[in-house]
């Protein structure tokens, strides 16, 4: 994203179109109960609009533009619903020290 040629950029907002395309950002809310989806497609269209929203954040605070991702159409990703064998672990926010 910060290197010498704007491919990660645009990657990005090829990313953004995508995702808005399917409705899953900057839409009215979408439930995903009404669709015949497994649980794992379910979490798995949940984390890909919540990550499209994290980078275009990240990317626009880092280039002082306003993002492009305005709105999430789905509800926050649970963190608890993420086993310890699972690829992706939200960070721990809570029960932590603060020694780290």
């Amino acid at each position: 994203m910060s290197g010498e040629d704007d491919l990660g950029y645009t990657m990005l907002n090829i990313a953004i179109e995508m995702a808005e395309a399917l409705g899953i950002i900057n839409r009215e809310p979408l439930d995903l109960s009404k669709l015949q989806l497994s649980d794992e497609m379910i979490t798995s269209v949940k984390r890909t609009a919540w990550g499209v929203f994290q980078v275009d954040t990240v990317v626009h605070t880092n280039f002082l533009k306003p993002s492009r991702v305005t709105s999430v159409s789905l509800d926050r990703i649970d963190p608890n619903e993420s086993g310890a064998g699972d690829l992706w672990v939200p960070y721990p926010t809570k029960g932590r020290d603060s020694h780290g």
